[in-house]
């Protein structure tokens, strides 16, 4: 019976296959991941909405990870925010959901007198891994998706045609 399994090529140096998951080297360097979402307009291309949390939902297996999520409003890369992902011994996949907080301190004086959520028409988000910078450990990790609280502050008008 054949068993599908996810490889990846490489084309410069010495060209090869590479199948995923099995040590995670790559000429003795870890795999870093890196993805991100296609832009969102909840409220259409020329609608505004306030952005307040976004939620990671992954699938967790026995070693701690950490992620660097970094929001990005209209073009704009919000600060990147660490999350340290607790592993499950003996797990086969345990999936967890992270809030991370999009609000932003309002500090005239240097005293931070109230939070407020940014707004725009346009979020994605960016995910990584900094094995190579000494942050986290190379570990099976799975990004099950990205959802987003928001709330619509102007719609989209669409234009009438005769």
């Amino acid at each position: 019976m054949l068993t599908p399994q996810l490889v990846v090529g490489r084309g410069n140096g010495t060209p090869a296959l590479l199948k995923v998951g099995v040590g995670y080297l790559d000429d003795d360097l870890h795999y870093e991941m890196l993805g991100r979402s296609a832009p969102y307009a909840p409220a259409g291309s020329g609608g505004e909405c306030a952005f307040f949390s976004i939620y990671l939902i992954t699938k967790t297996f026995d070693t701690d990870v950490a992620l660097f999520v970094t929001p990005i409003i209209d073009g704009v890369a919000m600060p990147t925010q660490r999350v340290d992902i607790l592993g499950v011994a003996l797990s086969k996949g345990e999936q967890r959901v992270t809030e991370i907080g999009l609000s932003k301190a309002y500090s005239p004086a240097g005293v931070e007198e109230l939070r407020y959520a940014p707004r725009g028409t346009w979020i994605s988000v960016q995910i990584e891994t900094k094995i190579l910078t000494g942050a986290g450990v190379a570990a099976k990790q799975i990004v099950d998706g990205v959802e987003c609280e928001f709330e619509i502050v102007r719609e989209t008008k669409e234009v009438g045609t005769t």
